[in-house]
């Protein structure tokens, strides 16, 4: 991945790759957990997914923040 950014790509989508860890888990789980527990889990895999997608591609800690 990172060779393609230093050859110029500038925009990657990653909805499917972190969409199928999410819909694995939702899929595997659901009638077993609480409603609440899964949306929970489900969420925190998505930030997982996500968190590491940007180290991936060296973009962490490269936004601007507004509060």
């Amino acid at each position: 991945m990172q060779n393609c950014i230093k050859g110029g790509m500038t925009r990657c989508n990653v909805n499917e790759l972190v969409l199928h860890t999410y819909s694995k888990y939702v899929a595997e789980n659901t009638g077993k957990v609480p409603l609440t527990e899964l949306m929970g889990k489900g969420t925190d895999l998505i930030q997982e997914l996500i968190e590491h997608q940007m180290d991936v591609m060296g973009s962490t800690g490269k936004g601007d923040v507004l509060y």
